[in-house]
Formats: C-alpha cells, structure tokens, sequence
C-alpha cells in the first residue's frame, strides 16, 4: 500500500470516527431531551409517569455521557475538519479515557435497566409516554430499548475504529503510538465490560463480533462495487 493510498484511507476513517460520534451524541441527546427531562419534569407533579429513583435505574449516567461526548465530538470536529497528513487523534482519546471507563457502570446497570422498563410498560401513564416520545421528530422513529443498547455499543466501535486508524497510520507518524495508547485504554474498558462473572460479558462478546462481521461485510460490497 502507497503511503499516499495510506494517508487517504487514514483521512478517510477519521472522518468516519467523527460522523459516527455526531451521530452517537445525537441520539444521547433524544435519551436526554425527549426521554429524561420530560420524565424528571412530570416526577415533580402530583401524578408522576416514574419515581425519580425509576428515572436513575432506567437511565443511569446517560447525563454524564451525553457531557463527555460532546466534549470529544467538539474535540474530533477540531483536528477532522482541519485535517493534514500530520494530524493527530489518538490523544484525543488518552484525553478523554478516565472518564470512558464509566461505561462499566453503565453495562452494570443495563439489565436491571431493562427489567423495570419492561415492569413499567404495564402502566398505562408511561407506555403513552413512550408511543409518544417515539412519534418525536427527534427520535426518528427509535424506540427507547434502541436508544439505550447504544451506549454498549460504542466502545466496541471504537475499538474497531481505532484498529483501522492504526493499519493505516505509518509507523513513523506522531499519531502513531497514541493510537496504540488509545487502543489498549479501549480494550481495556471492553475488557471491564466483558467481566466474565456476569451475564454482561456474552452481551459485549457478541456486539463486538456483530460489529466486526457488519464491517467486514460492508468492506465486501465495496470491494464488489
């Protein structure tokens, strides 16, 4: 592979871990303005829709990441959108990894999440609540379930984002030992994720093989193409 080849498909999959997190910050937003707000809203009246103590269970540190990657998108957006050969974006990540490790609380709390969502769907209060949030213009049409798998499943993706960046960065380039930093930071996040004593490990075993099969596949139609 030309190195010229190689800087383009580095270009290439910065802008693609950039669209991609835009894209992740955007559907934290609709967990936050169209589903927590209104919900922390209502709890303070006099006929709640859930308890306060319901509203943390079901959406845990979803405040907390909506704050952490807006911070990374506006850090990404700054070194994507003035992009050369000799840009960098492993820091970024080195930057931001305290606070990714927070993602295990969240994996933690996600059954349990789902479990009283689906004991609070019998209410009648609350699954109006939820038609309608779903029929949102924000929320294109995502139910909340789908919303909140999202947070599992981006440290995956951004493991194999990361692997990519790295197979085409030249091993002489700044970038590249931070790249490697960042990977070992990412993996090991998913590695505290994947905790083999609980029932979460299967879950993010089988995200991360989807994800990796889902982009080899879409690898295969280009090349097809």
């Amino acid at each position: 592979v030309s190195t010229q080849s190689t800087g383009q498909q580095r270009a290439l999959k910065s802008q693609e871990l950039l669209q991609t997190e835009k894209d992740y910050v955007r559907n934290l937003a609709v967990i936050e303005t169209v589903y927590v707000e209104p919900l922390k809203a209502a709890a303070e009246k006099e006929n709640p829709i859930l308890t306060m103590e319901e509203i943390k269970l079901i959406f845990s540190i979803i405040p907390e990441l909506v704050e952490l990657h807006f911070a990374m998108t506006k850090d990404l957006e700054l070194r994507v959108n003035n992009w050369s050969d000799s840009q960098r974006i492993g820091d970024i990540f080195i930057k931001h990894g305290k606070a990714l490790v927070m993602y295990s609380e969240y994996v933690d709390n996600y059954e349990r999440a789902l479990k009283l969502l689906s004991e609070c769907d019998n209410r009648d209060l609350f699954a109006q609540f939820l038609q309608e949030a779903k029929s949102d213009p924000r929320s294109r049409l995502l139910d909340l379930p789908s919303l909140l798998i999202m947070p599992i499943q981006r440290v995956p993706r951004y493991q194999m984002l990361l692997q990519d960046l790295i197979k085409f960065t030249v091993v002489d380039h700044e970038d590249y030992k931070s790249l490697f930093i960042a990977l070992e930071e990412i993996k090991n996040i998913a590695d505290s994720m994947n905790d083999s004593d609980s029932h979460r490990g299967g879950i993010i075993h089988r995200l991360f093989h989807h994800i990796k099969k889902k982009s080899e596949d879409e690898k295969t139609i280009r090349i097809k193409m």
